[in-house]
């Protein structure tokens, strides 16, 4: 019984290792210009691109090559690569890259002082002052509060600038 658990749980792995799987290219890391837009020559193979024909649908692709004056686009892994020329692509309504924001950490920075200033004001609104006694040595002081929440509010600025102020976007490709 336990040879043909392990039999049975070996074939998959063994089956998947003999197929032959087609290289994928991987997604490059792509910046777009200060302007938002993002230059035609500026394409690497396996950029993710999103196509809109004239009546309003979207297909996504993956760019395999770039020639002169057409792209040849590959629309789902193991589909026949297609070639479009520049032609085409202006006959569609939008040509559009998937792309990183320009890397000038203003989202990143931006979120961390945000993120410091409204801690440092929650700090300040949840610190209760001990009055009427003496004060206890382990409580933290209004300071340490307001520096311990800003510090946390700057830490999840800086993360929510990053991750999703920061993140890749559609940017529309421009062509010659």
């Amino acid at each position: 019984m336990r040879v043909i658990l392990l039999l049975m749980l070996i074939m998959p792995i063994a089956t998947a290792a003999q197929s032959p799987a087609a290289p994928q290219v991987p997604e490059p890391r792509l910046v777009d210009s200060p302007w938002g837009d993002f230059p035609l020559e500026r394409l690497q193979p396996g950029a993710r691109l999103r196509l809109t024909a004239p009546d309003g649908r979207r297909s996504e692709a993956r760019l395999v090559t770039f020639r002169d004056s057409a792209v040849d686009l590959q629309v789902r892994s193991g589909a026949p690569v297609s070639s479009m020329t520049l032609t085409d692509l202006r006959a569609l309504r939008a040509f559009e890259v998937r792309a990183l924001p320009v890397h000038d950490r203003r989202n990143e920075i931006g979120g961390l002082i945000a993120g410091a200033a409204l801690g440092a004001i929650i700090g300040a609104a949840i610190h209760k002052d001990p009055r009427g006694g003496t004060a206890d040595p382990d409580r933290p002081s209004r300071g340490e509060r307001i520096a311990t929440t800003a510090g946390a509010g700057a830490f999840f600025g800086w993360y929510v600038g990053w991750r999703v102020l920061g993140r890749a976007r559609w940017r529309p490709v421009t062509l010659p």
